[in-house]
């Protein structure tokens, strides 16, 4: 016997059908990294997890189960109404709001799990290892859930930008974590209604500290939070995954959390923090007046300090000179002859692509030769100058 056939007669038809599913999601992650084939990549990622879906109603045996389909019917309308009237500029507090969805999904999962025990007890049993997964999962989607919910608050400006500190705040962080994790064990090692209210308060404990992690992170790291939370949601789904018993959900979430991860690795390389500095906070300033509380501010680069009075710089391209104090950067760019544009999110702001691609058109007939690098973290959201510039 041959290995292929070993390994098809040891899987059932679902988990083939299944693993085409993941190798569909991640060959479209992989189509994604570029402009030319990320609309492709998209579109097979979407058919691939309509694939995991359909896989998992049928070899569940709940194809007929009307609720699921008008839950699914009302998931998909609002998702297409959401996605047709989000502007490009609001695409990453959309990322952060779906990784909340993610998160809070999976915790739903993992209650549900446990609840199962009283609900149908005569038919449902969870051993050691269903429980501490379960717990796990309910504990990972509930900080993501509340999480993703502050974060997406943040970027469009329905919550302070700033990071909200207070006094004792990690140690009050630090407690909260410490009370969560020990209401999961006492939910891991009871029964029966003991085990659910343990879970329920959990669940409290959870999204209390998603909160008060999140506040603490300035607006300008917030990407790297999103980027932490979409890994969270993955790990929380692959978590759930293992609570019920479901290879599928295991995959793709794994997908989803490694990804994830090494994202956010890449973008606080790129923002010169580590991931410990911004989940602590200690990427903010504080500043101190007499007589007043410590206010937090986010740590911005300064701007680099003006030309006195005195200082005229000469356009060498023009021969005219600059205004007094002014710096003359039409004469720069006229003279220029190697330029390199770094969009930020200013000109995403301001909807400006169109503006930077005439200028740059303008430089390159004057003989410059011009190029665009992408920041990692250009736009707030990685990928999304890239789509800027592509329209």
């Amino acid at each position: 016997m041959s290995w292929k056939e070993t390994i098809f007669l040891g899987l059932g038809l679902a988990d083939i059908f299944g693993l085409i599913c993941v190798i569909g999601t991640v060959w479209g992650i992989k189509m994604m990294s570029s402009p030319t084939t990320a609309v492709s990549g998209n579109l097979l990622g979407a058919a691939s997890m309509a694939g995991a879906i359909i896989v998992t109603l049928v070899s569940e045996g709940i194809v007929g189960v009307g609720v699921l389909w008008i839950a699914m019917a009302v998931g998909t309308v609002l998702g297409y109404i959401m996605a047709v009237r989000v502007a490009m500029i609001q695409m990453p507090q959309m990322v952060a709001l779906l990784n909340g969805f993610g998160g809070g999904s999976s915790a739903i999962v993992s209650l549900m799990t446990l609840v199962a025990t009283i609900w149908a007890a005569s038919t449902v049993t969870l051993g050691a290892f269903e429980k501490v997964t379960a717990v796990l999962g309910l504990i990972v989607g509930g900080v993501t859930f509340s999480g993703s919910l502050v974060a997406a608050g943040k970027l469009a400006g329905k919550i302070n930008q700033r990071p909200i500190i207070f006094e004792r705040q990690s140690a009050i962080n630090n407690l909260a974590l410490l009370v969560t994790t020990v209401l999961g064990v006492s939910a891991i090692v009871s029964g029966g209604a003991a085990m659910v209210v343990y879970a329920v308060l959990v669940l409290i404990g959870s999204l209390a500290y998603g909160v008060l992690f999140t506040i603490k992170v300035g607006g300008a790291d917030m990407p790297i939070t999103v980027s932490l939370l979409n890994s969270f949601s993955g790990v929380a789904a692959s978590i759930s995954g293992f609570a019920i018993g479901n290879p599928l959900l295991i995959a793709i979430g794994a997908v989803v959390g490694a990804s994830g991860l090494i994202l956010t690795q890449i973008m606080c390389r790129a923002m010169n923090r580590t991931l410990g500095q911004v989940l602590a906070g200690k990427t903010t300033v504080l500043h101190k007046t007499s007589g007043q509380q410590a206010s937090a501010v986010s740590a911005q680069p300064s701007r680099p300090a003006q030309p006195d009075g005195a200082s005229i710089l000469a356009s060498p391209a023009t021969g005219e000179s600059a205004p007094a104090g002014e710096p003359d950067y039409i004469g720069f760019a006229r003279a220029a002859r190697s330029v390199i544009v770094v969009p930020g999110y200013g000109m995403a702001l301001a909807q400006a692509q169109g503006d930077v691609k005439a200028l740059m058109d303008r430089l390159e007939a004057g003989g410059a030769e011009v190029k665009v690098a992408i920041h990692p973290v250009a736009g707030r959201m990685p990928g999304h100058m890239n789509v800027l510039l592509a329209e």
